[in-house]
């Protein structure tokens, strides 16, 4: 029997080294481009959730807005007099009524921010007989002139709901030039006059880490009393659906940049209650309303003979930034035009 001594041929050190580096290779690159493709996937999925949430929040804000008046009177209580939410409601629209004069000295009647706060309203200080002087008047102005200051001309830009120049303490004064006011709260009111809504972007603290608080889209709602049946509302506290910690009033501490982590979740539904997902942060919100008085009591200013319009702008991110090397961020925008009712808040006798 004879044998086959011939040499097989086998594989060398170096085509065996080529193989497994080539072998090598597709292999991190198949791993590679699978995990490109999962995170991909991941971003896209969050990327999804941060648009879906973020378009729901401004259609609540834009639904809202559309179903309600703007509330001038409360803009000018928060803006100028910085009164507790629903407080000083009947002064906005007093700045538009001419007290008349004095039917002895014929000097002006009372109409200073200073007996305003004291709730005192315009008045003739006192009956004129059959005359039609000193009589109180709408004027379309605010201020109804230029406020006791003789030597200043009336000009429009000196008050508006969102800044007085004209008032003693004033807690913002007017740049002028602008007919649009940008807010971080928005303050509306029903068709009826009845029912305030307030809409606020509410922090919410992280009590063991401070750079995972987030901002959420938060709300109150209030209803409006006749207590002297004069058929014009003079009280507001919160409505039976909301648990409010200051008196029958919303507390502003609770969307305070500096509030303390919250001990228990039911502080979460305490005054303002969330309506935005705690999956993403609104890092800004702002209310950009114009004019800057209602158009029914404001009807003598050219810049006010107008319906209202509200523009939103928002910036939203994830509130969980895990797996990005940058923080994926939205900025969403639009402008809505509200209802618009004449509600009468003061009445001339």
């Amino acid at each position: 029997m004879e044998r086959d001594f011939r040499i097989k041929k086998a594989y060398t050190l170096v085509e065996l080294t080529i193989s497994i580096a080539i072998l090598s290779s597709v292999m991190l690159t198949a791993l590679t481009t699978f995990s490109n493709v999962v995170r991909s996937r991941d971003r896209i999925s969050k990327e999804n959730l941060l648009y879906n949430e973020s378009r729901l929040v401004m259609e609540i804000l834009t639904q809202a807005i559309k179903d309600h008046v703007v509330d001038y009177s409360e803009n000018y209580n928060q803006n100028v007099l910085g009164g507790a939410f629903g407080g000083n409601y009947n002064i906005y629209a007093t700045r538009f009524v001419n007290p008349g004069e004095n039917c002895t000295d014929f000097s002006d009647g009372n109409n200073s921010l200073e007996s305003l706060l004291l709730g005192v309203p315009p008045n003739d200080l006192g009956p004129c007989g059959s005359t039609t002087a000193g009589r109180d008047q709408w004027t379309g102005y605010n201020p109804y002139s230029a406020d006791k200051r003789p030597e200043v001309a009336y000009n429009e830009n000196y008050a508006s709901a969102f800044c007085d120049d004209s008032t003693y303490g004033s807690l913002k004064k007017c740049t002028g030039g602008s007919n649009l006011s940008e807010n971080l709260q928005m303050y509306l009111i029903s068709t009826d006059g009845r029912e305030k809504t307030i809409f606020v972007r509410e922090l919410i603290p992280d009590s063991n880490d401070s750079s995972k608080n987030i901002w959420v889209l938060a709300y109150v709602q209030m209803d409006g009393k006749d207590s002297n049946n004069d058929s014009l509302i003079d009280q507001w506290t919160c409505s039976s659906k909301f648990t409010c910690t200051v008196g029958l009033t919303p507390n502003k501490d609770d969307f305070n940049q500096n509030r303390l982590p919250l001990t228990s979740i039911n502080q979460y539904y305490e005054d303002f209650v969330p309506l935005s997902s705690f999956d993403i942060n609104i890092t800004d919100l702002k209310f950009y309303i114009s004019p800057l008085e209602d158009p029914g009591l404001a009807s003598s200013e050219e810049a006010s003979k107008r319906s209202p319009v509200v523009m939103i702008a928002m910036t939203t991110e994830l509130a969980d930034k895990t797996g990005f090397v940058q923080p994926l961020t939205l900025h969403l925008q639009s402008t809505v035009s509200p209802e618009y009712a004449e509600i009468e808040t003061y009445k001339i006798k």
